[in-house]
């Protein structure tokens, strides 16, 4: 019974993962950022500089998938990186003037991509719509609070 809801779930998320992919992928004056990169300029955006470790806690990342999603922001030039003046030991990664710019037309085109979703929907659809995502993400944070790390996954 349990193989079945296991199998179903598994072509649930992964039907989830590609229509979420279709809704979010936009581009950016031509640049384009992966939906993580565009969740790491955003913490950096809202919550201001923060060392690769903290980023690492933010976004429960591993220390070499972190590392090289900085690392290739940096190149692009979105963010920077400089000593933390209370301790020159760390570096704090800051979100770039250019960054910025480019996190604002994500964030409008991301804005005008889910309007256009929800705009297809009638009303009732539009509140069916969201509150199954609500329910979604509610029931996979309490999964997950159970959930074996992955190999990827540091402790």
């Amino acid at each position: 019974m349990i193989e079945a809801k296991v199998t179903r779930l598994m072509e649930t998320v992964e039907r989830i993962m590609r229509a979420a992919h279709r809704l979010v992928r936009a581009e950016c004056d031509e640049v384009e950022l992966t939906p993580a990169q565009t969740f790491l300029l955003r913490a950096l955006d809202v919550h201001g500089a923060m060392t690769l470790r903290e980023l690492r806690v933010h976004f429960n990342a591993a220390q070499s998938t972190m590392s090289e999603m900085v690392g290739r922001l940096a190149r692009t030039g979105f963010i920077s990186k400089k000593p933390d003046p209370s301790d020159r030991r760390l570096v704090k990664i800051a979100i770039s003037a250019t960054g910025r710019a480019v996190l604002r037309a994500r964030l409008a085109e991301l804005r005008r991509r889910h309007r256009a979703v929800l705009a297809a929907l009638a009303p009732e659809d539009q509140e069916r719509f969201l509150g199954a995502f609500e329910t979604i993400v509610e029931l996979m944070d309490r999964a997950a609070g159970s959930a074996p790390a992955g190999e990827d996954d540091e402790a």
